[in-house]
């Protein structure tokens, strides 16, 4: 049996060897969290899904139709609460259109200033009113709030690594 003798591995390779196991396990550990970062955030809506039950939720299924426009839904606003103005309009897939208003008094400026604007629910295809979305301060709300901050920081920890602002974004001098 021949007995294998050992190298005698130089300083310069000895000293490459230990560079490369170290700064491999810091890279790596690195590339591992953001990918992990990566894979929780981009299943979020599915986490939140099993997490939370969709009793809360009012889905609507698609159709071939065209949805309504949002001239329509200006003009169903303005027949339903002629002293309000539309602040805005969401369309999302498989969920009604919403529509905020704001209540003006009668010169036409804002009723309060500090009162919430009003998100009222139209069905995307027939236009049929939905009512006023309420505001849900269940344990199932404040549980969605937890989960959405959750994967706000998954967010920020995919992209920048939580780094502050100077170091994990990129500068204004490299913009054009």
């Amino acid at each position: 049996m021949a007995v294998r003798k050992k190298k005698n591995n130089s300083l310069f390779r000895q000293i490459n060897n230990w560079l490369h196991l170290w700064l491999g396990l810091i890279s790596g550990s690195i590339v591992f969290v953001i990918c992990l970062m990566a894979c929780l955030w981009v299943f979020n809506h599915e986490i939140i899904d099993l997490v939370i039950p969709k009793k809360e939720r009012q889905y609507i299924l698609a159709s071939s139709q065209s949805l309504i426009s949002p001239s329509r839904i200006i003009g169903i606003a303005d027949s339903l609460y002629p002293d309000a103005v539309v602040q805005g309009i969401t369309y999302t897939r498989d969920h009604p259109v919403s529509f905020t208003i704001k209540e003006n008094d009668a010169k036409g400026k804002d009723a309060s200033s500090k009162a919430k604007p009003q998100v009222h629910l139209l069905h995307p295809y027939t236009a049929h009113y939905l009512g006023v979305q309420v505001e849900d301060n269940s344990k199932e709300a404040q549980l969605r709030e937890k989960l959405n901050g959750f994967f706000a920081w998954t967010l920020s920890g995919h992209r920048f690594l939580w780094l502050p602002r100077d170091i994990g974004r990129p500068s204004s001098i490299m913009r054009p």
